[in-house]
Formats: C-alpha cells, structure tokens, sequence
C-alpha cells in the first residue's frame, strides 16, 4: 500500500507541473523579446548620448541676442503681409489705369 501511494503524485504538484509547461513557452518569449527591447534601448541611449557629446552649446549672449531677433518674427509677418496687401492694390489700380489709358488711346484714334 505504502508502495502504491508513492506512484501516486500529489495533485497540487500535478497542476503546479501542468502550469509551468503551459506558461513556460509563453515566459521564454516574453523574456526574449525583453531581452531584444533592452539591447534596442541601449542602442538608442547610445545614439543619444552620441548626439549630445556632438552638440556645440550656445553661448548665452548669442542667445539672447538669436532669442530677441526670433521675438521680432510676428511683428515682420504682420509687416510683410500689410506690405503684400498694399502691393496687391497697387497692382489693381495699375491694371486698372492700363485699361484705362488703352481705351482713352482708342477714343482718341477715333476720334482723329
């Protein structure tokens, strides 16, 4: 009898040994694909550390003086539109005057 019952496996050591082989495979992935994300962002932090080491700093007072010519990029916008505004009826009245001007030509070839 004590013979018998050491074939007979406990049935929470079953179930714990079922389990491990049904999630081993999936465990085996995921630590490999944690494996390849790891190497692929050490990778990259070396790439960026790379571009860091390359990167010239400003000097504060080119800065600040690239930071107030920046600052005046609205107010030049503002301008060159106003500007391209005026130019554009300019253009129209220049059309305008040349319609003008051909037919006051063609009335006074008439009229000779």
């Amino acid at each position: 009898s004590v013979a018998m019952a050491m074939h007979v496996e406990d049935p929470a050591q079953s179930m714990a040994v079922a389990h491990t082989r049904a999630v081993r495979g999936r465990m085996d992935k995921i630590d490999e694909l944690t494996r390849e994300l790891a190497e692929a962002q050490q990778a990259f932090i070396s790439l960026i550390v790379n571009e860091k080491d390359q990167f010239t700093p400003i000097k504060p007072s080119d800065f600040e003086r690239i930071s107030k010519t920046f600052a005046k990029i609205p107010r030049y916008q503002k301008k060159v539109l106003a500007l391209s505004r005026r130019m554009k009826l300019v253009s129209q009245r220049v059309f305008k005057l040349k319609i003008r001007a051909r037919e006051l030509l063609e009335a006074q070839k008439a009229s000779e």
